[in-house]
């Protein structure tokens, strides 16, 4: 791997435990590829982090860092091999991945991580990236929430429209509709800080308003094959998976007609066909008033692309209020230059500029003179046999 992609990060920890000959056993791998870095620049700065089981006698966890590129699909960053889903583990792989990233402690406000709130994955926050913004997904809050005991349709939908709220006026008024519903509900959601998981306490450095750690879990989902696999083995699919991946995006975007990502086009359509509801009174060069005839009103401001809805500044992409002030002052084909260029064409080339270059098998692979390490301990499964004896 150092020999045909020099600048990728590939570190190997050894376990504490040794043989009797001093020979020590295989921990944790970590791989982070100099494509995956480059094209992390062109990103918005949302990072997926998650873990899942490797399904193998040796057991142990596939960490996995992924972020999203500007056609709202997955962009994997970096994944490790490791003894299990604990603080230490975490803490390891946090450390390099904010080394690879370049995520500096000057910087770390500007970064927003999302997960499943794992085991020892907090901690590990708090040690390695302490300011950085953490969302947890809001299917697993409530899943939490029926364990505590508070379930229903009613409570779930509630939740999730405190959840999509993207104002703190809204927010307000769905919360005291779960509170008149459930006292003890309202006093248990108290305890979990909104900025974790309501879209009106996000900050708007990431341009993504995301609630649910779907990219983690499509991910996972998709190396689904890899994870039966001995260790070299699994990390060989990964790596042809995203050496395929880089050119098959490069290949298709270069065919798009668009200067904004397909994705994103379609989204504009449905956004649009909501503004057509509005009318808009214009009431300095990039001021404007936008209302709807049954009470919701806003106010856009053209010049800082910035309206009182929020969700704008969450998503970088005009919501229906901005674009029927964008038609108002400059006509319809104008909408596509107040996106935001995260979601451009440019940008996502330059996101798959980088290649992985192929290896060779190990039969071409360099000579080493390193011991190589002893496979992980693993504990035997024990089936319980059920005899029946016949009369």
């Amino acid at each position: 791997m150092s020999r045909t992609n020099p600048k990728t990060t590939c570190h190997v920890k050894l376990s504490d435990l040794s043989d009797e000959n001093g020979n020590s056993r295989f921990l944790r791998m970590y791989v982070c590829r100099e494509a995956n870095k480059q094209g992390f620049e062109h990103c918005r700065r949302i990072i997926g982090v998650d873990g899942c089981h490797l399904i193998t006698e040796t057991g142990g966890m596939l960490l996995t860092a992924v972020s999203i590129d500007g056609n709202d699909s997955i962009f994997p960053l970096a994944y490790a091999i490791v003894e299990g889903r604990k603080k230490q583990s975490w803490t390891w792989f946090l450390e390099l991945l904010k080394t690879d990233l370049e995520i500096t402690k000057s910087v770390e406000d500007e970064y927003c991580f999302i997960s499943d709130k794992q085991k020892g994955l907090i901690p590990a926050f708090e040690s390695q990236l302490p300011s950085v913004e953490n969302r947890f997904c809001v299917r697993h809050l409530h899943a939490n929430m029926k364990v505590a005991g508070f379930q229903g349709k009613a409570l779930k939908d509630c939740l999730w429209a405190c959840a999509r709220a993207t104002t703190l006026n809204a927010f307000n008024v769905e919360l005291s509709k779960l509170r008149g519903l459930d006292e003890d509900a309202y006093q248990w959601l108290g305890d979990k800080s909104p900025t974790e998981w309501s879209r009106s306490h996000f900050s708007t450095h990431s341009h993504c308003d995301m609630l649910v750690n779907n990219i983690c879990e499509s991910w996972n989902g998709s190396i689904r094959d890899a994870r039966d696999k001995p260790i070299i083995e699994c990390l060989e699919i990964l790596r042809k998976i995203l050496m395929g991946k880089f050119f098959e995006k490069k290949q298709k975007a270069a065919e798009w007609k668009s200067l904004i990502c397909p994705a994103i086009v379609r989204k504009l359509k449905k956004i649009e066909k909501e503004a057509a509801k509005y009318l808009t009174t214009q009431c300095d060069f990039f001021k404007f008033e936008v209302g709807h005839l049954y009470g919701d009103q806003q106010e856009v401001d053209l010049e800082v692309k910035k309206c009182s809805c929020r969700v704008w500044d969450l998503t970088g992409i005009p919501c229906k209020h901005a674009i029927c002030a964008i038609w108002k002052k400059y006509g319809k084909g104008a909408v596509t230059d107040f996106v935001h260029p995260c979601y451009s064409k440019e940008t996502y080339l330059k996101l798959y500029a980088g290649c992985i270059n192929p290896m060779t098998g190990p039969d071409e692979w360099s000579q080493c003179d390193r011991t190589p390490p002893l496979p992980p301990l693993y504990s035997a499964k024990v089936y319980m046999h059920c005899l029946v004896i016949n009369d």
